[in-house]
This record gives structure tokens, sequence and C-alpha cells, in this order.
């Protein structure tokens, strides 16, 4: 058995995060889980549509330019903030669906794209016109940090949750680099 070494996170890094590859993928991995859960259930209906959504999915991520839609430049959420925001997702999580849940779910993706993001590209009004991307300084433990402005933050109000997930998604480590 190989003795797994371990390795430091630079605070700094960051990277892309083509959100319309991101979200295809994400569905294709979500389908391909349903199809599996349906054979071992032995569900032929369920399995025959889950297998065609999962072959749409598959075009839909293959038919996708790379970089042709919004692009997000995104950087590590530091450690105690992370914690904070894994507390919320847990307490959110114990909550009924209603008005209550749909609040703090909206809170909590805003908090993890403003915690997070760094910028971005390719990002349109319904008019063609690209958006800005603003950030502004906050204080956190004594830091000073950039952080995603409020307007800025409006705009991205249609994709907010669905980032906020692929964002924490892009930050752990797949099975390779945990097990290499």
């Amino acid at each position: 058995m190989a003795i797994r070494i371990p390795y430091g996170i630079d605070p700094d890094e960051t990277w892309e995060l083509d959100l319309c590859a991101a979200l295809a993928t994400y569905a294709v991995e979500t389908w391909e889980h349903t199809v599996a859960r349906a054979k071992e259930k032995g569900d032929d209906a369920a399995t025959s549509a889950a297998e065609k959504a999962l072959d749409a999915a598959r075009a839909d991520l293959a038919g996708y330019e790379a970089g042709s839609g919004p692009v997000f430049k995104i950087g590590h959420i530091p450690n105690g903030k992370r914690a904070e925001i894994g507390g919320e997702a847990m307490a959110k999580a114990r909550l009924e669906i209603g008005p209550e849940s749909e609040k703090r779910t909206r809170a909590w993706s805003e908090e993890v794209v403003r915690w997070s993001v760094r910028g971005h590209r390719n990002l349109r009004t319904r008019a063609g016109a690209e958006v800005a991307f603003v950030s502004e300084a906050e204080k956190w433990l004594g830091v000073e940090r950039q952080l995603v402005s409020r307007r800025t933050l409006e705009s991205y109000q249609a994709v907010v949750d669905d980032l906020a997930i692929l964002i924490l998604r892009s930050q752990r480590l797949g099975e390779t680099a945990k097990n290499g």
C-alpha cells in the first residue's frame, strides 16, 4: 500500500468554472445515478425514462461549446467562513420545504457566491450587454477581503443557487486526488 503524501492548498489559487458545462456535467452524473438506482429496483419504466433523460443530458454536454456561456473565476473560501456555510447548510436541511427554507437557501447560496467568486466573463444581460464584475471590501476576522458586490450578486440571481452548489463541488477533492 502506498503512503499518500498530503499537500497544501494555496489560499490565493483561482480556477475557472464554466457554468453551462458544469451544469451539464452535473445533469449527466445525476441521471447516471438515477438510471443505476432504477435498475437496482427493477423498475423498467423508470429506467427507460431515466435513460432517455441521460441521453439528452449527454447530447447537451457534447453539443456545448466550452466557454461560450458564463465563466466564473473561483477561489477558496476561508476555513472559518466555510465552517459557517457548512453549519448553515445543515441547519437549513432540517427545515420543512416552504418560504423559510427558500429564504435561507437563497441567503446561503449568496454567501457561498460572495465569498468565492473573484470575477466572471461572458455574463450578459438580456439585451446582450456584458455584466460588469464589481467587488467590495468587507472585513472578516480582522482581515479585509474583496467580495462580490451586492449589485453584481443581483445580476447572478437567475443562477445563484446552482452556482453555489457547483462552486462547493469544485472545491472538493475527487476520488483520484483523495486516494492517489
